[in-house]
């Protein structure tokens, strides 16, 4: 019998991160919005649709396989996502290394208050 990860689980958390990053990659990164023109999509929009993507359809589910995603992206970047994904200099390599940083150490099961990796110089 396969057992499949639940919304919190590391491995989980980590399979919505790295689809996350390989939609926009796919896709392109998008600013302001879920998805823009396209089909581009901003770090939220790319959560969501990768949690649906890897099965969660209704609501609740989406909720729960995401919060957890969107709570880890923050603490990587040390800020709110959508101020650090709309930052007009940010690019989507910057976007994409941090969903596949922090899908890489959730998954390890590292990502800790005191084990934070830095947001780029700068802090944008």
């Amino acid at each position: 019998m396969t057992t499949h990860p639940t919304p919190g689980d590391p491995v989980h958390i980590s399979a919505v991160l790295y689809r996350a990053a390989e939609l926009i990659r796919r896709r392109g990164h998008g600013k302001h919005r879920w998805q823009g023109p396209h089909g581009r999509l901003c770090v939220e929009g790319a959560i969501v649709t990768a949690a649906h993507e890897l099965g969660a359809t209704r609501t609740t589910e989406l909720t729960a396989a995401t919060v957890a995603p969107l709570a880890l992206v923050e603490t990587t970047i040390g800020k709110p996502i959508p101020g650090w994904n709309d930052h007009p200099d940010r690019t989507p390599t910057e976007v994409i290394g941090v969903l596949e940083t922090t899908a890489r150490l959730t998954r390890q099961d590292r990502l800790t208050d005191n084990e934070v990796p830095p947001a780029e110089e700068g802090g944008r």
